[in-house]
């Protein structure tokens, strides 16, 4: 009732206003987001590019889609360069999702006495159809050529994700896959709600799991080379401030 009473549903159909900050009777998405919003363009892109037709209307060239992105309130990933790989993160910015993003960060930069520390947003160029924005990323010296003025032209070494509602199964899924076939070394999975990171580092060509760990626990990074105490991700959060 309170939500009616603020006269935002009457112009919308189905649960499109599910992207407005202000819309709270919807505490998380399971599945789709763009299924429960409308057309789940996911689905249909994935069936597409199945077909195997050439030249498909929906496909964004990668330039085109940065300029856009400038230029307009789109969503910052674009994933398999098609309007269906799109990945719309706006909503998954929590106070709770940021907080440990930065407890991420200066985790990693109490520990890294080299390299490039980022936080989102980064433009991560993997290839001609594929960008994506880590939460946090962290470059070697030896791997600074990437970097350009706008964005990362390559792999980060480190990547870091936490999860949203929102985002969980894109982190897990797709861009586990995308950051392991582009060659990052080492990718942490944070949950802020259960408080713990899965780390999974490269070998080979395949990420293999490090280990799940707690704030309890701490863990070697590989690609740091140094320890990381898992309660200094979570410490604000921990902290209850």
């Amino acid at each position: 009732e309170t939500y009616i009473a603020t006269g935002d549903p009457f112009d919308k159909a189905g649960a499109y206003a599910i992207q407005h900050e202000g819309f709270h009777p919807v505490e998380q998405i399971s599945g789709s987001y763009t299924n429960v919003v409308g057309l789940p363009l996911e689905t249909l892109s994935r069936m597409l590019v199945e077909l195997q037709l050439p030249d498909l209307p929906f496909r964004i060239p990668i330039e085109e889609f940065l300029q856009l992105s400038q230029q307009a309130d789109l969503p910052s990933e674009l994933i398999e360069g098609v309007i269906g790989g799109v990945v719309d993160t706006r909503g998954a910015n929590t106070v709770l999702h940021q907080r440990v993003v930065g407890g991420a960060l200066s985790a990693i930069h109490q520990i890294a006495d080299s390299g490039k520390l980022l936080p989102s947003p980064v433009d991560v160029i993997l290839d001609d159809q594929n960008i994506l924005q880590p939460d946090v990323l962290w470059i070697s010296d030896a791997r600074k050529g990437i970097i350009t003025e706008t964005s990362l032209r390559g792999a980060p070494d480190l990547v870091v994700e936490v999860l949203s509602p929102l985002t969980a199964l894109h982190d897990k899924g797709v861009k586990f896959r995308l950051y392991e076939q582009h060659g990052v070394r080492e990718y942490w999975i944070v949950d802020p709600a259960a408080q713990y990171v899965e780390v999974w580092c490269r070998v080979g060509e395949k990420f293999v799991l490090l280990g799940v760990y707690g704030v309890s626990n701490k863990f070697t990074s590989v690609a740091l080379g140094k320890d990381v105490p898992v309660v200094t991700i979570f410490a604000d959060h921990s902290l209850g401030a």
